[in-house]
């Protein structure tokens, strides 16, 4: 009997790259001259900053120039003082240089032949520039209310960094380990020990508790997704829910106006933000199926209704009011409700244009 073993999947999902094609039909003719002409100028650009960005997101077929990159600005770091005394022009000269070298074995394949670059060979650029700009920026996003607990954290940690640059560290292996830290965020092994970091349920508890929740996951049931809205079934009906958030003020009572760390005034059942106020909610994008029979999005309500379901009907305005964490909710506002939530809905139908 054949043994079967169960593999956990540690390392990040390949980042797809289109292969430089070697074809030798030249720019399609139906292309616009000036189109042709100002991507024919950009090729040289393109490649450059594919090389760049490859080297910075782990991405090259050959990690070598990255391992290089991170070992010469790890000796600059630790022998700062002898360098910036001795040989920092030696030090500037040898980067132009490398910089100039770089640019031209990026863009010395087109010097090989005497034809131009072919639409196919641009576009394929273009879209492994795109790759590694979304690979780069995956790692990045964050909520409107994230980067506010963010800049309050990174406020909060001034002292620490204070004590471990004066005490622990120091200046020099501290911005060692930010540069380390910076140049390596992306190579498969950091991905991978981020991973299994994050298996953790205290690690994931302790984020939580200073990002705010998980909102990893779409809000499917806020906002439906094109698959969801078929009109052949008859299903163009579509409820939108928003949540309604306001903090209570000493002097000022309620208001809309919350903590920079904590969910926005508008959100999702996902406390994620989907829209700045009811009059701005922006509609799901329609299929291009639904585009060609001319469908539209029209409100079937004039205004947004309060849903008495979500309090139980014991208060006519929807509320449902917390303590200052958004904890202990009751149905009555109390001398300890800081905090209050009630959910909107409004219904939407698709219809085509007459």
């Amino acid at each position: 009997m054949d043994e079967k073993f169960v593999k956990a999947r540690f390392l990040p999902e390949a980042t797809t790259l289109n292969q430089r094609r070697r074809d030798k039909t030249l720019l399609i003719e139906d292309t616009p001259p000036k189109i042709s002409l100002a991507l024919s100028k950009a090729y040289p650009a393109i490649l450059l900053l594919n090389r760049l960005l490859s080297i910075i997101s782990w991405t090259d077929e050959d990690p070598y120039y990255t391992i290089c990159l991170i070992t010469f600005c790890g000796i600059i770091i630790i022998y700062w003082e002898f360098f910036s005394h001795f040989v920092l022009s030696i030090i500037l000269c040898f980067v132009a240089c490398s910089l100039v070298w770089l640019t031209k074995t990026s863009v010395q394949s087109l010097g090989e032949t005497s034809e131009s670059p072919t639409l196919e060979e641009i576009i394929d650029s273009l879209r492994n520039l795109n790759t590694r700009i979304s690979f780069l920026s995956s790692g990045l996003r964050l909520s409107k209310s994230q980067i506010s607990r963010l800049e309050v954290l990174g406020i909060l940690l001034i002292p620490l960094q204070c004590f471990l640059v004066r005490s622990i560290l120091g200046i020099r292996h501290f911005a060692l380990l930010i540069m380390f830290f910076s140049l390596t965020f992306y190579s498969t092994w950091a991905v991978t020990f981020r991973k299994l970091i994050w298996r953790n349920v205290a690690v994931q508890k302790i984020v939580n508790l200073i990002m705010g929740p998980s909102i990893t996951t779409a809000a499917a049931k806020t906002i439906p997704s094109e698959s969801k809205i078929d009109i052949s079934k008859g299903s163009n009906i579509v409820t939108f829910e928003i949540y309604e958030h306001q903090r209570r003020w000493v002097g000022i009572g309620w208001s809309n106006r919350l903590l920079p760390f904590e969910r926005t005034h508008l959100t999702n059942e996902y406390l994620e933000e989907c829209c700045l106020s009811l009059n701005n909610f922006t509609f799901p994008k329609l299929t291009k199926q639904q585009k060609l029979q001319g469908c539209r999005w029209k409100w079937m309500e004039e205004k947004w209704k309060i849903d008495e379901e979500y309090c139980k009907h014991h208060d006519s305005e929807g509320w449902v009011y917390y303590d200052n964490k958004w904890e202990n909710g009751v149905y009555r506002d109390t001398v300890s409700s800081f905090t209050r939530t009630r959910k909107l809905y409004r219904r939407a139908l698709v219809v085509h244009k007459s």
